[in-house]
């Protein structure tokens, strides 16, 4: 081993022992001498000034180890121990340990000293506290001002192994990103300013790229730099809002690099090797950071506010010399970042010529969908001035294709409006009077049929803004390619005159045309002035305000600086209650004169001005109206609520409350009095309590009514609900107002409580429930089957839902004749059981002798109708429902199988709940169409298992053996059961439920009364379809065999 590395060894060995607190230090010189040594050996010379012997020469190799173990030494012992004690000498010992030289001929040494200072700060960051934490704290504040991305650039770019040094580029990119976290984590939050993430970014990374932009001198620094994009596209800094002037990658990176000569060309070549993703996101963001800057003081509008309704003063803004400056700086900042001489899309050809440039950077950055003022319309104009005129005609052309284009207009904004009819005026008016040729080709553009058919779309548009615009452009071109003495189109003073409407806008653009040479002649003169000089970005982002790092650092000791004890140890003086005793504004109204009066604080000198408003005229239309929106039973007790209510907001105790509502009644004399005769009415500040609800006339009035905490709001939604949608349902006339608005509708209804004790509630709210689900089956089908399994719900909310279910199939499919609301499901079970115990007694002799013998003192109708299909298929007219049935029945199924795999689904569903659950799904089944029976065997028969496990003598299991029973019913009469009988699976899963349905029926069969008794009833169907699905089968199979009975 040579002496250097055996001296380097030694070295590292010495800092690692000050770390470990092994070795110590006698005096200041002794510590200025042995952190001297390295330094010398990196940087050349004795920086600390407390060595002699070395040279001046900087050495090439640094031992990143030795560098890193002195930084570590630095941090966790010298600077606990000795920094107060080395003074001046330890500020310059740490920056030089930690940035290292400032020199030019030792920036590589300085990056790879960068690089370590990264790799330790985050390591001691994890371990850290007390002042070791504080100091670190601070050097990573001055790291804010002192680190150089460039000196890393060139200590990367200068090492010879290119793996290690994409591995080397990678670690300092993501550790030098991630350093504030890394703060925000070792401080628990208590992050200085400065360490902020957009600061850190900002400073750091997008200066740091502005500054080594300007110096990279070969394609493999600039790819490093593209590393840098990457990195700041990743963290999100790139697609940040450009809501700030001082902030952000572009005015950051615009302060950095717009006054050096050398941007333009360093950042085309950025430029060419980045990615089209990433130069469309940088292209966007500075278009948004540029229109940010446009709008700062309303330059960005054709009409201030200031000017609107004034006419004859539009425009003065838009067309000053303040305007002029930021379309100079505007044009000179896009010539710099968007060179016409580099891609501006996905291709990255280079045999393009520059004047397709100028027309692919048109077409993908100025006609994008980013959102521009006519401020950027004008200075797209001035950029385009550098380009030839043919070029600046397919730019119009270009403009006139996206103008014209029909689906942009029909959806446009005025503020897209006015930016592209600002960009045709304004590169209209550049194109100066040049060849025949040049002049042939425009009135070929002017006269196409593209800019023609545009033209007719801008006046048949609804709004007038936009129809004078086109008016305008229809003008200006007109007047542009007019022979002499040619007519030119004119739509009449009348259209341009007075205000309103667009007509300040069309003047002002109309004026720019015509004074375009005053105004680009002002704009080359500002033009001229901000070349090479920070002049265009003071223009557009505002003077620079400038922190240095040591006042970063006090701020930083300030924020650590304990407070004061306290200025005296006086306690406050006391204040006798009766003194600060104020009126309430809110009290109880009465005649009685038995109360104590209350202690007042001076009037005051004339009404209160937030109440003080007249009393609206009673009329006796709205006395009528209003009587009959209140419930008789309700009156008394609303007025009661009300005043106690006021008497708890005034303070007033319970007792002398209860006093006072006996003779709480509003005096005759608040509507005679004055409003400024606070002595006649002492109450006329106090606000009212009565407050008319209007009826609704939209459903999507509906929702906010039933989720205010009003009680007349609630009351009026749900009177209005059910009426209102019957009314509006998918209709021809009223479109789709029901579908936008059923969602919310149902939500609002669903989680109604009856809080108010409003008559009628549960009704109204079934009914309304009944009828958006009719009015948007599918919609609302959906949102009732999720929502009935929601934990938020009581037993009385999932009880509505799925009465509403029931209800709205039954209507669908035109059943309403079998039975009544809310007992259709014993009505369809009894139907089930009585005709399946008529099937079943005709196969026994002695029983249909009986029955024979019976009178049957009944009348038959002598006309009856004769229906297609089953029973209980759906009917003629329910083609709609067979449409939406499976939404019904499919989603009720798969959510509570779903809700059967929760671990704590016993607390959901009560016996009573599941219950009805299973009763609305007997008679969905009952009405479901062939298309949805057949496949239907499965998931039913899996969810009747899930509660057959261990079956009860409760509700839910005749629910459940009902719905069993009238799904096989269903079946029979369909197709005699063969499509069951096909479904291997179904049959299958009803062999294992035919064990448990005779074990309930022979434990129940004793009852005669009560719920058992229903259960076994329910159990003998199932039991009595089971047997004429066997022989069913049997008939199936001896048909297929060829069996003849005898």
């Amino acid at each position: 081993m040579s002496e250097d590395g055996q001296d380097v060894r030694a070295l590292r060995r010495g800092f690692e022992a000050v770390t470990q607190g092994t070795r110590r230090f006698g005096s200041r010189d002794e510590v200025l001498r042995f952190y001297a040594a390295p330094l010398a050996r990196l940087f050349g010379r004795d920086p600390l000034g407390a060595l002699q012997a070395f040279g001046s020469e900087a050495s090439v190799e640094v031992d990143v180890l030795l560098v890193e173990a002195m930084q570590e030494s630095l941090l966790v012992r010298l600077g606990v121990d000795w920094a107060t004690a080395l003074g001046s000498a330890w500020k310059t010992l740490l920056e030089l340990t930690f940035f290292g030289s400032a020199a030019e001929s030792c920036a590589r040494q300085a990056g790879m000293v960068q690089q370590c200072a990264l790799r330790t700060v985050s390591r001691v960051l994890a371990t850290a506290s007390g002042e070791t934490l504080e100091q670190t704290v601070q050097l990573c504040v001055a790291a804010r001002e002192r680190i150089s991305l460039r000196a890393m650039v060139a200590a990367v770019a200068a090492e010879p192994n290119p793996a290690r040094a994409r591995v080397a580029w990678t670690e300092a990119l993501r550790l030098l990103g991630a350093l504030p976290d890394r703060v925000a984590n070792a401080t628990k939050g208590d992050v200085p300013q400065a360490l902020r993430g957009e600061c850190w970014i900002d400073a750091t990374l997008v200066r740091g790229l502005g500054d080594a932009l300007q110096h990279a001198n070969d394609k493999n620094e600039v790819e490093l730099l593209r590393d840098v994009l990457v990195r700041l596209d990743r963290l999100g800094h790139l697609s940040r809002a450009a809501d700030s002037s001082t902030t952000g990658f572009w005015p950051t990176l615009l302060r950095t690099t717009a006054t050096k000569s050398t941007t333009t060309t360093q950042w085309a070549k950025l430029r060419r090797i980045a990615g089209s993703s990433l130069r469309r996101r940088l292209d966007t963001t500075l278009l948004q950071t540029l229109q940010h800057a446009a709008m700062r003081g309303l330059a960005g509008t054709l009409v201030a506010p200031t000017e609107t309704g004034k006419p004859g003063t539009e425009g003065s803004a838009f067309l000053s010399s303040a305007t002029h400056a930021v379309v100079a700086a505007s044009a000179h900042v896009l010539g710099l970042f968007i060179p016409p001489d580099s891609p501006a899309d996905s291709s990255d050809s280079d045999t393009d010529t520059e004047a397709l440039h100028y027309v692919r950077t048109f077409n993908g950055t100025a006609l994008s969908r980013v959102p521009q003022s006519p401020v950027l319309a004008w200075a797209w104009a001035t950029y385009l001035l550098s380009a030839p005129a043919r070029d600046r005609l397919d730019c119009l052309t270009a403009a006139f294709e996206r103008w014209t284009d029909a689906t942009r207009l029909a959806r446009a904004l005025v503020d897209e409006e006015l930016f592209l009819s600002a960009l045709i005026v304004c590169i209209l008016a550049s194109i100066a009077a040049g060849s025949q040729e040049l002049e042939d080709a425009l009135v070929a553009v002017a006269h196409s049929r593209a800019v023609l058919d545009g033209v007719s779309e801008h006046l048949a548009h609804a709004d007038p803004l936009v129809r004078r615009t086109g008016m305008l452009v229809g003008e200006l071109l007109s007047e542009r390619t007019a022979r002499p003495g040619g007519k030119t189109l004119s739509f009449g003073a009348a259209i341009w005159n007075g205000t309103g409407g667009g007509r300040e806008e069309a003047r002002v653009l109309r004026a720019l045309y015509h004074a375009w040479s005053h105004h680009s002649d002002a704009i080359a003169a500002r033009a001229a002035t901000v070349k090479h000089d920070s002049v265009a970005v003071d223009t557009l982002l505002g003077p620079q305000q400038v922190v240095p790092v040591s006042t970063a650092l006090v701020a930083l000791g300030a924020e650590r600086k304990k407070s004061d004890g306290p200025k005296t140890r006086r306690l406050p003086q006391r204040v006798d209650a009766r003194d600060t005793r104020t009126r309430p504004l809110i009290s109880v109204i009465g005649d009685s004169g038995d109360e104590a009066p209350l202690s007042v604080s001076p009037p005051r000198q004339g009404p209160l001005r937030m109440f003080s408003a007249p009393v609206r005229p009673h009329t006796p239309s709205e006395s009528s109206s209003s009587s009959s929106d209140s419930d008789s039973d309700a009156d008394g007790a609303d007025q009661h609520e009300m005043h106690k209510l006021a008497a708890d907001l005034a303070g007033v105790s319970t007792d002398d409350a209860a006093s006072l509502f006996a003779s709480a009644a509003p005096s005759s004399s608040r509507t005679s009095a004055g409003v400024g005769d606070m002595d006649a009415d002492r109450e006329a500040h106090a606000p009212q309590f009565e407050r008319r609800v209007r009826a609704p006339v939209y459903v999507s009035q509906l929702a906010p009514l039933l989720k205010t905490s009003s009680r007349a709001s609630v009351r009026m939604g749900l009177r209005s609900a059910a009426a209102l949608v019957t009314r509006k349902a998918p209709t021809r006339t009223f479109g789709g107002e029901v579908d936008e608005n059923a969602v919310d509708l149902t939500l609002a209804l669903a989680a109604l409580h009856d809080n108010f004790g409003i008559r009628r509630f549960e009704q109204m709210r079934r009914e309304a429930l009944v009828e958006v689900a009719c009015a948007a089956p599918v919609r609302v089908g959906g949102v009732l089957t999720e929502q009935v399994f929601g934990s938020q719900y009581s037993g009385v909310q999932r009880t509505a839902m799925l009465y509403a279910l029931t209800e709205a199939a039954v209507r669908l499919s035109g059943k309403e004749q079998q039975g009544e609301a809310g007992h259709r499901a014993e009505a369809v079970a009894a139907r089930v059981v009585s005709e399946t115990r008529r099937v079943g007694e005709q196969r026994v002799p002695q029983l249909r002798r009986e029955r024979n013998l019976r009178l049957d003192t009944s009348r038959s109708a002598l006309v009856q109708e004769i229906r297609p299909g089953t029973s209980l298929g759906v009917a003629s007219d329910g083609q709609g429902w067979a449409a939406v049935a499976a939404t019904f029945v499919f989603p009720l199924l798969n959510r509570y199988l779903a809700y059967q795999a929760l671990p704590s689904r016993g607390s959901l569903f009560e016996p009573d709940s599941l219950a009805l659950l299973f009763d609305t799904l007997g008679v969905l089944i009952s009405l479901a169409p062939a298309s949805v029976l057949r496949p239907l065997g499965p998931v039913l028969l899996e969810a009747l298992g899930t509660l057959l496990i261990s079956p009860s003598a409760g509700p839910e299991t005749a629910a459940a053996l009902s719905a069993l029973a009238i799904f096989l019913h269903a079946h029979l009469e369909l197709d005699g059961a063969a499509s069951l009988l096909n479904d291997r699976t179904s049959v299958r899963m009803l062999k294992t439920l035919l064990p448990r349905v005779q074990m309930l029926f022979t434990q129940l069969n004793a009852h005669t009364g009560g719920t058992p008794a229903k259960v076994a009833a329910r159990a003998a169907t199932v039991l009595l379809q089971m047997d004429q699905l066997d022989q069913a089968q049997t008939q199936t199979i001896q048909n297929a065999l060829g069996f003849i009975p005898t």
